[in-house]
């Protein structure tokens, strides 16, 4: 803390070396990033990469007053401590107009249920690659798959296979998806006969009162 804050040592490879080690606390890293900036760029990138740092000072530096440079606000959403309420602020409250940014943010995997569901359903994000990687991800909700897939379905058909694979998906959403208005692409149908969670009146469904056009679909169930 001294010669980080108290009396900074005047040689920035020293202070870099501090900034990287384990034993620093969490205190000294929020003074040198948030509260006095340390004014050496990699110094600054040290603390914001260090596994210390604390979620308060994550959120400081990157939404209450985010820091200017990009290199540091992409280290600290790539940091296993960012919360998710974090990340819903960078992304939706007071979002970052980095690119590099936010995409590290959607792959972030402290990211919330709420903030997937706003970039799926309540505002689709324009972007397809965001959309596949959000469908990924393990912590949407069974609410979400099912408006994706079934409500509104997502146009990009990798977008619904992601979502047909997904462990969340409920057995009802397999069940429309495959029977009731079954998906007119043959690979969602695909995952979705694969997907474990399918029940076995879809199945029967699927295979015997309303057979799958797909003869691949019908291989698998």
């Amino acid at each position: 803390h001294h010669l980080l804050v108290t009396n900074p040592h005047p040689d920035d490879d020293v202070r870099a070396k501090l900034a990287k080690s384990k034993n620093i606390s969490t205190g000294t890293i929020h003074h040198a990033l948030v509260v006095h900036p340390d004014n050496n760029q990699y110094v600054r990138c040290m603390l914001a990469g260090n596994k210390n740092i604390s979620p308060e000072t994550i959120h400081h530096a990157l939404v209450t007053k985010r820091d200017e440079d990009v290199g540091i606000r992409r280290l600290l959403t790539q940091n296993e401590n960012i919360s998710p309420e974090t990340i819903h602020h960078a992304l939706v409250t007071k979002p970052d107009g980095e690119d590099s940014v936010r995409r590290n943010l959607f792959k972030n995997k402290n990211i919330s249920a709420e903030t997937i569901h706003h970039f799926l359903v309540t505002k689709p994000d324009e972007s397809v690659p965001v959309r596949r990687v959000l469908a990924k991800n393990k912590n949407i909700s069974p609410e979400t798959i099912h408006h994706c897939l079934v409500t509104k379905p997502d146009e990009d058909p990798d977008v619904r296979r992601y979502l047909a694979k997904n462990k969340k998906i409920s057995p009802e959403t397999i069940h429309h998806a495959l029977v009731v208005n079954p998906d007119e692409d043959e690979q969602t149908r695909i995952e979705l006969a694969m997907n474990k969670k399918i029940s076995p009146e879809t199945i029967h469904h699927a295979l015997v009162t309303q057979p799958d056009r797909s003869r691949r679909v019908r291989q698998i169930l």
